[in-house]
């Protein structure tokens, strides 16, 4: 029986040995493993479980490896600390590494084998056994490939009705040969020296043609490192004030001649915005004042539109009715002055830059 089951387990090893090298992209390399083992609680012998695995591993394609292994395993019976029972046999197994396989990497592995039981009292048998698991791998060491691996596996054995063990195991990895160093071919290159002709400043800003971004800049404008035009901006504020007779919010003919100015400010800068505020001195209820106040920006923002044509989107208006005076209330020359729109107009121009 014995020579029967180790016949099987070298014709296994011998045909993947000499079928799956030829599908090797690396060479093959041996694995040497120690490993703790813990039978399940069906099997009639208990206890500590040691054992030592002797694998050839066969690189195929895609991160595949074949491994063909060897093992035996040592039982003690219920901590008595003797070899009480036993088990050896051969597997194949198929690894796949996850990650980069020339630096730490975990793996997957598992596959079917062979495997001879040795129990108390005389209790041999045979049959099948497959095993599951995940563990990882080193990269390599130094520059012969030798690499450090562990895992941990579920072993099924079909001995009785079927048991399930466990083993972590560590070890060992080395290659069979050691890597080859690649030869690189280094091609030889023949430079010719070709006249380059000097570059050329259409523009005469002083930045030549093959870098100049901007190109046809003004005369005499000042430019940056890449031929653009530098520009100045600054900042153009103008005010209004326009009075109102009282509880009216129509404008005064007199105050034309002040927002004509304005609305010409606005037609030299396009990208000026106005912003009109309604006041209204403290006669009358605050919600009326409010009201008020609002209509008197209103009426101004109709003048620059409808007289001086002004776009209606450059102009918003806001209402503060008697809440924020100028002058006291308690005066007749206060209210008047607090009767009042305020505009402010803002807007951000860029002044060319010229060469001193």
């Amino acid at each position: 029986m014995y020579k029967n089951i180790l016949r099987t387990v070298l014709l296994i090893l011998s045909g993947a040995a000499a079928v799956f090298p030829a599908l090797a992209e690396e060479g093959p390399s041996i694995s040497l493993q120690e490993y703790y083992y813990e039978p399940d609680s069906e099997r009639p012998t208990q206890g500590r479980g040691f054992g030592t695995d002797l694998a050839i591993a066969w690189p195929l394609q895609n991160r595949w490896v074949l491994e063909t292994r060897l093992f035996g395993t040592w039982i003690d019976d219920k901590g008595n600390y003797r070899r009480d029972a036993y088990r050896f046999g051969g597997a194949l197994d198929f690894r796949y590494d996850l990650g980069n396989p020339n630096a730490l990497h975990p793996y997957l592995i598992g596959g079917i084998g062979i495997v001879r039981n040795n129990l108390i009292p005389e209790e041999d048998e045979s049959g099948a056994t497959a095993n599951l698991g995940v563990g990882w791998m080193s990269g390599p060491l130094n520059d012969y490939g030798v690499r450090l691996r562990g895992d941990l596996r579920a072993v099924y054995d079909d001995f009785d009705d079927g048991v399930v063990d466990w083993r972590a195991g560590a070890g060992i990895m080395f290659p069979l040969r050691r890597p080859q160093e690649r030869i690189v071919e280094v091609e030889k290159v023949v430079y010719k020296e070709v006249p380059v002709k000097a570059p050329v400043d259409s523009d005469g800003d002083g930045v030549t043609d093959n870098i100049d971004k901007c190109p046809n800049t003004p005369r005499g404008a000042l430019v940056d490192a890449v031929g653009c035009e530098q520009y100045l901006k600054r900042d153009i504020k103008e005010t209004l004030y326009v009075e109102f007779d009282l509880d009216k919010s129509e404008v005064r003919p007199s105050s034309y001649s002040k927002l004509e100015g304005l609305a010409s400010m606005m037609r030299k800068y396009p990208s000026a915005k106005m912003i009109l505020e309604g006041h209204t001195d403290s006669t009358g209820t605050d919600a009326y004042n409010q009201k008020l106040s609002e209509r008197r920006a209103e009426a101004v923002k109709r003048v620059f539109v409808t007289r001086y044509g002004v776009d209606a989107a450059r102009i918003s208006t806001v209402g503060y009715g008697e809440g924020r005076p100028k002058a006291s209330n308690s005066t007749r020359e206060g209210r008047a002055v607090n009767r009042r729109v305020e505009g402010i107009m803002k807007a951000t121009i860029k002044q060319l830059q010229t060469k001193q």
